[in-house]
Parts: structure tokens; sequence; C-alpha cells
């Protein structure tokens, strides 16, 4: 009944698994006659590594059995002979030594590796201590029977029939060795079920087959009568074939759900992988279109005033101006936001002034904005994520036409212990705790539900039915991954509303510090040399809208006709090396150069190799992926400085020009090594502020 069942388990579980997954572990794996080994050495060890922990387990109970069993079956058997329990002992040591090395912890040996081997050795002695019983103990228990039970017909027949002692005695030894052969073929057949349950494999089979040879030498001793043998052979070789059979039967299957799950499993990553790379180049894609954009309405504002242009169509251009600056950061932020929804993200934290902190996030934006002139510790990127998500609900779902949105940024300052005078002293210091409050407040839509703290929990728990005036776009992710991020960052987001207004309130308690002292400041007018006029520069741009903003700015902002852009095809790659190598002081490039099909180049590839060729002027990457990561990565390629296409072109020519002059290259000088190195002074005093780097 247990085989019948164990082969309907293993039919079912094969009807079960789809045909073409079958086909193609049949091919994964060797033939039966090399018991279905994977055919990849990493596969099978894999295979093998996931049941070790459940092997080890049950030679641990399989331990603990045959001790109990071996244990009051000695204890309840005193009295024989010493030859009866010639063979219970080692049964008793092996069990108990199993029992130890599988209890072992791995930092000490390599369990799970060694227990296929060392429980199958295990039980083989045990059936061959069954078989050596088989003969010592049916000696033993025959003597002790006629001793005790059967002494009083002993002793009658041999006075008054001696020709009968010898039939009894006969007798008595059939009996007693086939309740000894029973009990041991009987015992031998958990042992091989145990060795069954390891797996199919060519040390299991050949471990199944000594079992078998050892019940062969137990029917074949002298005292086991032949056809009693013979029967009891044929038995335990049916079970050990049945058993055989079932376990290649169940390997094959096991192997195949591996091999399914296994494969499930590839496809899974290479689908997570391959989305991760189309989110990497969409994001690059998206940044660099809005960069494209950004640099279109910045140059037609900048050429605004000298065309007659409306002020209302100016205005909106620079707020278009500031909405794609905002996308370029939110798609730069990318890894910030799945460390966010993946539960990994730590907190980056600099020094942050608020004043411009909420101006910026309002930038674009028609409200009222009041915000506090100090400079706090905190994470620029949650914190940005949150106040925009609040900022947006409140444009979008606040009273039609007029949304009234205002914004406030203030402090709780600490209670004085002194005078006002030293209290006012202590809110500067550096590392003084100061409580902020971000008020985000709007007139509430009529049409909408009132915002109450139950309301709320439904959003954050997705059980908000939309109402007619929701958009059915609206899955309230916004808010629910702004009460993540403040999670994160140990801070307190409320969202209520108070008669006719809705109040979004993000507190939390923060280090108040100061800004790190800009590089330049260290340097006075008179130890900067001079800007040249008519400086060489050579800017290479795979995008056009970049290479004009760049030519238009560089020429009227850094005073100089020589002007060179490059980038219209994966020539000017070369034509900018040559060039800029003759009589270049500033090289200016774009990260992703991207020509179309093979004709792709890094920025950093042409950086290494300008230096390589004695390059000695300014080295900048103007880039749209400028994270930190990324700014890490240009800076050790060889770059002096690292701008991001969101920062007006304005700022990126004032540092550029710092940057030159103090890197005392002037028209006809090129000193080896240079005198102020921008990228290692703007790190190192990051240091002098309150807490961790910026960068």
């Amino acid at each position: 009944f247990f085989f019948d069942s164990a082969a309907v388990v293993v039919f079912a579980a094969h009807c079960t698994m789809p045909s073409s997954f079958t086909s193609s572990a049949t091919q994964a794996m060797e033939s039966v006659w090399k018991c279905y080994r994977f055919k990849d050495p990493e596969m099978e060890d894999e295979f093998l590594q996931r049941s070790e922990s459940s092997i080890i387990r049950v030679a641990q109970l399989w331990s603990v059995l045959v001790l109990l069993y071996w244990g009051q079956g000695t204890l309840a058997s005193l009295g024989h002979d010493a030859e009866f329990y010639l063979p219970v002992i080692p049964i008793i040591a092996v069990a108990f030594a199993t029992l130890v090395f599988a209890s072992l912890p791995n930092k000490y040996v390599r369990v799970g590796k060694c227990i296929r081997s060392t429980l199958s050795i295990a039980a083989l002695l045990v059936v061959i201590c069954h078989a050596i019983s088989v003969h010592f103990q049916s000696l033993a228990i025959a003597s002790k029977e006629r001793a005790t039970t059967l002494r009083e017909v002993f002793e009658a027949l041999e006075s008054s029939f001696p020709a009968g002692v010898q039939q009894l005695d006969d007798f008595l030894e059939v009996q007693v060795v086939t309740r000894v052969i029973n009990m041991q073929t009987a015992l031998a057949t958990p042992q091989i079920l145990v060795v069954a349950y390891i797996g199919f494999s060519r040390k299991t089979c050949m471990v199944i087959l000594l079992m078998l040879l050892a019940v062969l030498s137990a029917t074949i001793s002298p005292i086991v009568p032949f056809d009693l043998g013979l029967i009891r052979l044929m038995g335990t070789s049916l079970v050990a074939l049945l058993v055989l059979g079932i376990m290649a039967r169940q390997s094959w299957v096991a192997r195949c759900s591996f091999f399914c799950e296994r494969s499930f499993e590839a496809a899974l990553e290479t689908a997570i992988k391959s989305g991760r790379q189309a989110d990497s180049i969409l994001s690059h894609k998206l940044k660099n279109t809005m960069a494209d954009a950004a640099g279109d309405i910045e140059f037609f504002l900048q050429a605004a005033g000298k065309v007659k242009v409306s002020t209302h169509a100016v205005e909106d251009l620079k707020n278009a101006h500031a909405s794609l600056l905002k996308g370029m950061k939110s798609c730069q932020h990318r890894q910030v936001y799945l460390g966010l929804v993946s539960q990994a993200y730590v907190p980056a934290m600099q020094m942050v002034q608020l004043k411009s902190f909420a101006d910026q996030l309002m930038s674009g934006r028609q409200g009222q904005t009041y915000a506090e002139d100090v400079v706090v510790l905190l994470d620029p990127v949650l914190v940005d994520l949150i106040l925009d998500n609040l900022i947006s609900n409140a444009f979008k779902h606040g009273a039609s036409p007029d949304p009234d949105v205002q914004f406030h940024v203030t402090t709780r300052q600490p209670s004085a212990t002194a005078g006002e005078e030293g209290a006012e002293e202590d809110n500067s210091a550096c590392g003084q705790m100061v409580g902020v409050t971000f008020l985000v407040s709007n007139a509430a839509n009529a049409d909408r539900p009132r915002v109450t703290e139950e309301y709320v929990q439904n959003v954050l728990a997705g059980k908000v039915t939309k109402g007619p005036s929701a958009s059915a776009m609206s899955d309230y992710i916004g808010l629910q991954h702004s009460f993540l991020a403040a999670e994160v960052l140990g801070m307190t987001l409320s969202v209520t509303q108070s008669k006719e207004r809705v109040i979004a309130r993000l507190e939390g308690t923060f280090n108040v510090g100061s800004l790190p002292e800009p590089p330049e400041s260290k340097y006075s007018e008179a130890d900067m040399p001079s800007w040249p006029e008519d400086v060489h520069i050579y800017c290479i741009d795979d995008s056009a809208p970049a290479r004009r903003l760049l030519y238009h700015n560089l020429t009227t902002r850094a005073q100089t006709r020589h002007v060179y852009t490059y980038g219209k095809d994966a020539g000017d790659a070369t034509r900018f090396i040559t060039d800029t190598l003759q009589d270049g002081a500033i090289a200016i490039l774009d990260q992703n150069l991207e020509f179309g099909g093979d004709h792709n180049l890094l920025g950093t590839d042409l950086v290494a190799e300008l230096i390589e060729r004695g390059f000695q002027g300014l080295i900048c990457i103007r880039s749209a992926n400028a994270t930190d990561e990324d700014a890490r990565m240009y800076k050790e390629a060889g770059a002096h400085c690292v701008f991001g296409k969101d920062t007006p072109v304005s700022q990126v020519i004032l540092q550029m020009k710092r940057a030159f002059s103090h890197l005392n290259i002037m028209e006809g000088v090129r000193d080896s090594a240079p005198i102020y190195d921008p990228i290692v002074e703007f790190d190192s005093v990051a240091e002098s502020a309150c807490g961790p780097s910026a960068s």
C-alpha cells in the first residue's frame, strides 16, 4: 500500500508538470544509468545543496530512533549470553556517531556536504550488524530457551524419550531462527527507505545492493533453513527493487521540478534585469530630452530681451523651464526611489539652507512661500520627494480655479538657558538641535471627500473608492511614498482638514549647521589670475540644443570668440581630440555620446585619451547623469569639474572660470600639476561643516 501510494503521488506530480519543461529538463540531465545527474556541475551542486538540511534532520531522527529501539531492546533482553550483544554494540555506536556528526555546527565541519555519504554508510553498517545478529542471536536465544523456559521439558525427555530431545532441539532452533530472521529482514527495510530518501545516485544504489548482499549472507548461515532464507531474500530483494524504481522516478520528477523552478527564477531575474536596463535607458532618454527642451527655453529666455515678447509668455516659459529642471532632478534620483520602495535606502544627510530649498520647491508654481533662513542637516532627496508630492496634491486637489496654496517652513527654537543673547548664539552654534515644520496648505475642494484620519488611513491602504471628481488613473501612490519616506527619515507626516483648508504637516528634528565655505572664497581676487580673453574652449555633445546653448553662453559670458562645438557625428570625436590637444585650454564633454548604431562613445573614454596624450587643461563633464556615483566615476577618469545639465549654464561658466583660474593655465603656460584642484577642494571643505560631507 505504501509503495502504491508513493507511485501515485509521483505519477500525479509528473502529470502536473508542463511537457515543454520536462523536455528541456530531460535534455539538461544525463541518462538513468548516470542517475539523472545534471550536465551542468553548478546546477547539480545547487540541487544537492537544497536538500542538505532535510537530510540532516532525517539523519538525526534516524539516529535517535535506532538508539531508542536497541537501547530499550537491550535492557529488556538482559540475561543472554555475551554473543547475543555482540552485534548490538556496533549498531548503538554507529547511531550515536551519526547523531553527533549531524548535530555539529557548520563552523567546525561542512556537515551538509558529507551527510549523504555518512548516513548511507551508517545505514549499511546497521544492516550488516542485523545480518550478523541472525547467527549470533539465534544461537543465544535458543540456548537461553533450553536453559530456562524448556528446561524441565528437556530433562523429562532425556529420562523418558531420549530420541525426542533432538527433535525438540531442531524444532526450537527453526522457530528461533525464523523469528530472528523475520525481525532482522524487517528492520532492513527502514534502512533501505532511509537511503532512498537521500536520493537516486550511484552511491545510494551501490549501498542498497550491498544491503541485499548483507541479507543474503544472513540467509546462507548454516542455522537458517534454505527455503526460509530464500523466501526472505526474495522479499527483501523485491522491496529493494521497488525502492530503486521509485527512487529513480522520484529523482527524475524532483530534478524536473528543480529545473523548472530554476528556469522560472532565471527568467524572472532576466526580466527584472531587462526591465531595469530599459528603465535606465528610458530615464536617460527622458533626462536628455528634458535637458534639450530646457536648453531651448533658456536660449529663448536669454534672447527675450531683444525681441518683443509679452511678460506673461515669458513667465510661463520660466515656469516650464523650472518644471523641466525638476523632472531632470527626479530622474537623477531614480536609484534613491528604488532603494526607498525596496526598504534598503539609508538616508544621506546634507547641509541645506531652508529658504533656498523652499524657493526651489515652489519654483514654477504660483503660491505663497515663507521659509526661515536656517541651515540644517537633512536628506534633501527624500524631503524633496515628500514635499513635492504634498505641493503637487495641493495644486491638483485644491479648490478650483484658485487652490490658494501656501508653503511655510518654520523652526522651533530650543528654550534658552541663559539670556536672550546667549540663546541666539546657541541657535547658530554647530550641532544645536532644532525642530523644523514644513506646512503645505490649500483651500479645500468642496467636491472631494473631507480629509479625516480614517480617510488618510484608507488612502494609504488603497481602500478609498474613487469618486466622480477623482482621477481614474490616481492610485494615491504619491501620498503612500510620502509616508514611507517620512518613516525612513524618522519624521512625522500628517494630513488633516481644518474648516475650509487642507493642511499637510511634516515635522522633524535636525542639527543646525552652516553651509560649507565656497572654495573660491579661500582665495582673494589678488590671488586669482585674471580671466584671459579669447581662451580656447572645445565642447562635444550629441545634442544640437546643448551645443547651441553652450556656444551662446560661452561666447557671451566667457569673453571668448574661440568656442568650438562638436558632436554631429562619430567623426567629430576624433576631430575634437585633435583640435583640443592642439591649442585647447578647456574641454567640456557630454558623458553619453550617442550617434546611432555602433557609433556610441563615452565622455570618460575621451577624457582618458586626452590625459594619455598629454592634455593639461581643464576637463569638465556636463551630463544629464550627474548623481554622486556618476560624479565619482567622472573624477576617477580624470575630470576636474562635473556639472549636471539641470545646472544653469551661467553657474556652470562661473565655476568653470574659477576652476580654470586656479589651475593656473594661462595662454602659453602648461604646469604639470595644478595648484588648485576644484574636486579635492569642494570635497574637503565639507568636513568643516557640521555633519557628514555633502558628497
